[in-house]
């Protein structure tokens, strides 16, 4: 008679899908104007309806850095991102939220 295989621990299980789910990607802008200031300011911003829409408002970088240009912007979907975003595909099973971090820096 074989033997059974041991059954997976909850938090294992857990750990294993937020793995499978969390890819993670970076995409990065620099406009060539350099900056005196390395202030970065980091928000998420929000996707739904498998990222095809979204969710929150675009990010105004002209309103941001106060009328000033930017240097540098970065768009990236981190491991925490992702960790939040596989909240709906337990609940609902299916992938309908997605936050990504949006960081910049303004020139000075």
């Amino acid at each position: 008679m074989p033997t059974p295989l041991p059954t997976p621990r909850p938090f294992a299980l857990l750990a294993a899908l937020a793995i499978a789910c969390g890819g993670c990607s970076t995409i990065h802008f620099d406009s060539g104007r350099a900056s005196a200031s390395h202030i970065k300011h980091s928000e998420w911003h929000h996707t739904v309806a498998f990222t095809l829409l979204e969710a929150s408002d675009p990010v105004d970088l002209y309103d941001r850095c106060a009328g000033k240009e930017w240097s540098t912007v970065t768009t990236e979907r981190t491991f925490l991102n992702g960790l939040a975003g596989c909240v709906d595909s337990l609940i609902l099973g299916v992938d309908v939220w997605e936050p990504l971090t949006v960081e910049y820096v303004c020139t000075e």
